[in-house]
């Protein structure tokens, strides 16, 4: 019974009368339950009552022009009722009893380990389809399931697993050889010319050397030939070796005279949204560039715990700044030296070993543009290896 009055709730009561024993019996005529009954002065009584029956007993003490006062209150009733005025302490208890259910069997963290080549958020969102994210059920991981998605859609790996710690999930990969496969594919090679040049120098480590250097040579003529003449026999190998050459290479670019150029800030706005996952949820629309004259600055701010976890929740801020545009005359010394830079480190990306021994550059201008010829004298490494078929044979150039 303890139990029960305790979780029903009860008050200790004070009432003042003029007939404490009338109105005793008023309380009891009415069904009323009362315990503790302690007369403490000629007008006074104390007692204690649930508190189901607090509003009755107010009702008599108010119509006989008693007074009532509650000087106690006892059970688990009052601390709940007084929650009601504190929703925000409810919200986190009511909170952290569902991640105490739910966290334990959830996967929140996801780690990469093994990889080197393969970047590890391609290996992700691999995983990813297969189950692998943020708020899934560790009860449904499968290592297997894994690793025959990763191994599907990634060749570069050999093997790929899973297991789970607490809330963290970590793969773990292993990748390929590359170098194996390559002398596999290429059991025979050429070493080429990639363009017409003229050698300056010629090292073999592997083959017959097929040229010299001063010779001249052609596009696709074979320098290096993977098949080496012992007299009585033939030996076949991968080629390798360094054939550098002068060459000349010519590049034409064409680029409008006027431009337009931003004069002033007309407006600066700034944006935000969540991004949870793979999904942007924006508090505003219209966070969008329409044309050339915005510019869109572009920052995320990622929720890490303790401990450097990360959650897949980022904060994201965009600030949107528009500009005032105008038409703006291009200066002809200002295009030649844009553009001359532009053709040598195009150069420079598309050949190898490059050093531009000499430049004749010249910019004329038309109606509406600027033509940009070049002529670069260059030393370049020319050899490029090329597979070649079993029986073929590269006689020695004359």
């Amino acid at each position: 019974m303890g139990i029960f009055r305790s979780l029903a709730g009860s008050a200790r009561l004070e009432l003042t009368s003029a007939d404490v024993s009338a109105a005793l019996r008023d309380i009891n005529a009415a069904m009323i339950r009362v315990w503790d009954v302690r007369i403490v002065g000629d007008l006074t009584v104390q007692f204690t009552a649930s508190q189901k029956s607090i509003r009755f007993i107010e009702k008599i003490a108010e119509r006989k022009g008693e007074r009532l006062n509650v000087i106690g209150r006892s059970g688990l009733f009052w601390p709940i009722m007084g929650l009601r005025n504190r929703p925000v302490l409810v919200f986190g208890m009511a909170f952290l009893f569902a991640l105490a259910i739910f966290v334990p069997g959830r996967v929140l963290f996801v780690r990469v380990e093994g990889n080197a080549a393969v970047p590890g958020e391609m290996i992700l969102e691999a995983a990813q389809d297969a189950g692998i994210c943020f708020g899934a059920s560790r009860r449904a991981v499968r290592s297997e399931k894994v690793k025959n998605r990763l191994l599907g859609v990634m060749p570069q790996l050999q093997w790929a697993g899973v297991n789970t710690y607490g809330c963290t999930a970590v793969i773990t990969v292993r990748e390929r050889a590359q170098e194996q496969e390559t002398k596999e594919e290429y059991p025979v090679s050429s070493i080429v010319a990639s363009c017409d040049g003229v050698i300056t120098s010629c090292t073999v480590t592997r083959g017959s050397g097929l040229c010299a250097v001063g010779q001249a040579v052609q596009k696709g003529q074979v320098l290096i030939s993977g098949y080496v003449d012992c007299g009585q026999s033939i030996t076949v190998t991968r080629s390798q070796g360094e054939i550098f050459a002068q060459t000349r290479h010519e590049l034409t670019i064409v680029t409008p005279s006027e431009t337009m150029a931003r004069e002033e800030l007309r407006d600066q706005r700034t944006y935000y949204g969540f991004r949870i996952g793979k999904k942007r949820i924006n508090f505003v629309k219209g966070s969008g560039i329409s044309d050339g004259t915005c510019v869109k600055m572009y920052q995320e701010y990622q929720l890490t715990l303790p401990g450097g976890h990360r959650l897949p929740i980022s904060l994201v801020k965009e600030t949107v700044l528009t500009y005032d545009l105008k038409p703006c005359e291009r200066s002809d010394v200002v295009v030649k030296r844009q553009l001359s830079d532009f053709a040598k480190g195009y150069l420079q990306d598309h050949l190898v070993a490059l050093v531009v021994l000499n430049a004749q550059e010249e910019l004329t201008a038309e109606e509406n543009r600027f033509l940009f010829h070049g002529y670069y004298h260059c030393t370049e490494m020319i050899g490029r290896e090329r597979a070649e078929q079993i029986g073929e044979f590269h006689e020695k150039n004359g």
